[in-house]
């Protein structure tokens, strides 16, 4: 039950930051009225980032007056790609320890890229964005706001997401493309153009609900108020 309340605030406070930009857009960010399946992929959407923040463990403001800021090792790595075997949380002991550091790394890295192939789907879906160049922006950008909120709180601020957060925004389109190619069901389901946007940038969405979160989203204090610490 506790579980289902902080994730139901969470997303509220995502969403309030959602609407607000809605609200100040209301007359430039639609062309016409929505159809039904415009709504429903723009929902899809928006529950998707936000389980995203959720996922990733995006920082809040109120994760920086709760937490030190420090820039250890532990909390920041700008090396690709080795970090586990340079910094271990736990050293490796025996060949089987590194064994399954190794094929953790592994797990982790596909499952940071697999996160964000949704997200490039859904850009050639409701914004028309079918370049790789600007797929990959909009995926770093997206993945970096994330790394870089994580500064806020104990996460790892990490260069590894960010480069596989990137793929795998590439990877969704790459993917979607070849995907329609073969099927005239999923070419048609993908048929929005990202017309009904007039050109809005997806990140200006994206950058809405990830500061409604940051700005609403008090972890702690709930906890405090509920009486769960």
């Amino acid at each position: 039950m506790s579980d289902l309340i902080f994730l139901s605030y969470e997303a509220i406070c995502s969403l309030i930051g959602c609407l607000i930009y809605f609200a100040i857009h209301r007359k430039g960010i639609l062309s016409g009225k929505p159809s039904g399946t415009f709504t429903l992929y723009l929902s899809v959407f928006v529950v998707y980032i936000v389980l995203v923040l959720h996922t990733t463990g995006a920082g809040t403001i109120w994760d920086g007056l709760t937490y030190p800021f420090t820039l250890s090792n532990h909390q920041m790595n700008w090396i690709p790609f080795v970090s586990d075997l340079i910094h271990p949380l736990v050293a490796p002991k025996t060949v089987l320890d590194w064994v399954l550091l190794l094929v953790n790394a592994a797990i982790e890295s596909l499952l940071n890229l697999v996160l964000f192939i949704p997200y490039g789907v859904l850009l050639y879906v409701l914004w028309g964005v079918h370049n790789e160049k600007a797929t990959a922006w909009n995926g770093f950008s997206f993945s970096l706001l994330i790394e870089l909120s994580q500064l806020f709180n104990i996460r790892v601020t990490d260069i590894d997401d960010l480069v596989l957060n990137t793929l795998g925004t590439v990877l969704g389109v790459v993917l979607l493309k070849r995907v329609m190619e073969r099927s005239d069901f999923v070419r048609k389901a993908a048929a929005l153009d990202g017309s009904a946007f007039q050109g809005k940038q997806p990140m200006v969405l994206v950058t809405a609900l990830f500061a409604g979160r940051f700005f609403l989203y008090n972890e702690i204090g709930l906890a405090k108020a509920l009486h769960f610490i």
